[in-house]
């Protein structure tokens, strides 16, 4: 059961995406909690379509496409919480990769708890 909350970080320019867990006051990744491959598969899989609707929907109304989404649920509060970014952050010209982005969101998640 997890205590507080999950994050996923969503990469729209390269359909990255990508989640971890709070359980028990830690932070673990996917691959920490020891999902069975193919649920993990299909978590990550339902998130990409979300994150292929999100372009379509943005591409439908002439609206900009966020770079970077961001979500939190709050599993005691059952509140939601997104953060969308809308600047370059991951690319040859940031030279900062999706998976640093998430790395140093954990990374900042853990120094949260402590």
């Amino acid at each position: 059961k997890r205590s507080r909350e999950d994050g996923s970080i969503n990469d729209l320019s390269t359909q990255r995406r990508n989640v971890f867990f709070e359980l028990d006051g830690k932070i673990k990744t996917l691959n920490e909690m020891g999902t069975v491959p193919s649920c993990a598969m299909e978590l990550l899989r339902t998130g990409t379509h979300g994150l292929d609707k999100i372009k379509e929907i943005c591409a439908k109304y002439n609206y900009p496409t966020p770079t970077e989404i961001k979500m939190i649920y709050d599993v005691k509060t059952k509140k939601f919480n997104v953060a969308y970014q809308y600047k370059e952050i991951c690319s040859a010209k940031t030279n900062i990769s999706a998976g640093e982005v998430f790395m140093n969101w954990i990374t900042a998640k853990k120094n949260e708890s402590t």
